[in-house]
């Protein structure tokens, strides 16, 4: 395997048959043909077509399959996404490691979709945040992009953001800052303000993004007419759907939401077979 998402799959194909593999389906099944279809049983957008594809290819010749959608569809309850025929005791050892995988993904795109709808006319793009899923965040970051949100540093390695218990540490932002200017040259730095003198004092160093953390929407639309597009703006904390237009209205340039990510639901898909062959 060598797919986007093979890491995954394999260590959830793992955990899932270990060394015996499913005793259940080992001892009940031989050589059955089945027809089968993977369907919503929900209104959804679709997110996972490509990890069907690489876990159906690693039993070609034992299941034929055709993929109806693709990701980033808004489907219908019902709508079939998968249709196929193959060999019993090669497809229900793989199901539930689908269905996981897919359900988990076509929720997370499912909510971020809503999330991009509710700022539609705005310039404020919807972006996620580090609070994914422990060995998971490379798909949680694929479906937020497939939900139509942006992602801005996938991990701690790629880029600069100055923290609260960074300046706590430090003892303040231009200390965080001078720090980093003398390590790291012309590197893009950003930074989570609380308050107003934070987002003055980063502006004072030019730093490349504000981050508001937990302000209120006055102290958003006080920080924007600070800054006056001298540095990208971006809200974060106590965001939901109720209120993400009007901070969206503040003319924030992001919008960062962990929501999308750490307390989504999974969205209903389900395996079933349709008869032998």
């Amino acid at each position: 395997m060598n797919g986007l998402f093979s890491e995954i799959i394999h260590n959830a194909l793992k955990e899932d048959l270990g060394k015996i593999g499913d005793i259940t389906t080992n001892n009940t099944l031989t050589n059955e043909q089945v027809d089968f279809t993977i369907s919503a049983r929900e209104d959804l957008v679709v997110c996972g077509m490509p990890i069907l594809e690489e876990i159906f290819g690693m039993n070609k010749g034992s299941i034929c399959y055709e993929i109806h959608r693709s990701d980033g569809e808004f489907i219908g309850e019902n709508s079939i996404l998968v249709s196929g025929k193959g060999l019993a005791k090669c497809l229900l050892p793989i199901e539930r490691v689908m269905l996981n995988l897919i359900q988990h993904a076509s929720g997370i795109a499912s909510i971020t979709k809503q999330f991009v709808d509710e700022i539609t006319g705005t310039k404020a793009k919807i972006r996620s945040t580090r609070k994914t899923t422990p060995g998971l965040r490379i798909l949680d970051k694929y479906s937020v992009h497939i939900g139509g949100g942006e992602n801005y540093r996938n991990s701690l390695y790629d880029g600069i953001l100055i923290k609260d218990n960074h300046i706590a540490s430090c003892g303040s932002i231009t200390l965080a800052i001078q720090r980093i200017k003398e390590n790291l040259k012309d590197e893009y730095i950003a930074v989570e303000c609380d308050n107003i003198s934070q987002v003055e004092e980063s502006l004072l160093n030019n730093v490349n993004m504000i981050l508001l953390d937990n302000m209120s929407i006055t102290e958003i639309e006080q920080a924007v007419s600070i800054v006056n597009g001298k540095s990208i703006l971006e809200a974060s904390g106590c965001i939901d759907i109720r209120n993400v237009r009007s901070i969206a209205m503040t003319g924030v340039d992001y919008i960062s939401i962990g929501c999308i990510t750490h307390s989504f639901k999974n969205k209903d898909i389900g395996l079933d077979i349709v008869h032998n062959v």
